[in-house]
């Protein structure tokens, strides 16, 4: 398991999907507001990614997600 950082910006909480590789199950994670729509937060997530190359893909099917600003894993 490896602890990946979000950084992003949203004018309310947001959740989205985030699958790994195009691998199931998908994660559901909620970004709450920190402060205004103009400062970026951050929230952690524990994720099973593979030594080497990973793909992150991030959606919500029936709302916006949160405006990502960077990934970073740890």
């Amino acid at each position: 398991s490896t602890i990946v950082i979000f950084y992003y910006i949203t004018d309310r909480i947001r959740s989205a999907e985030i699958v790994i590789n195009d691998m199931s199950p998908s994660i559901n994670v909620t970004f709450p507001v920190m402060s205004t729509n103009q400062t970026i937060s951050s929230t952690p997530v524990i994720l099973n990614l593979c030594q080497g190359f990973n793909s992150i893909r991030i959606y919500n099917r029936d709302d916006y997600t949160p405006d990502i600003d960077r990934i970073i894993v740890y």
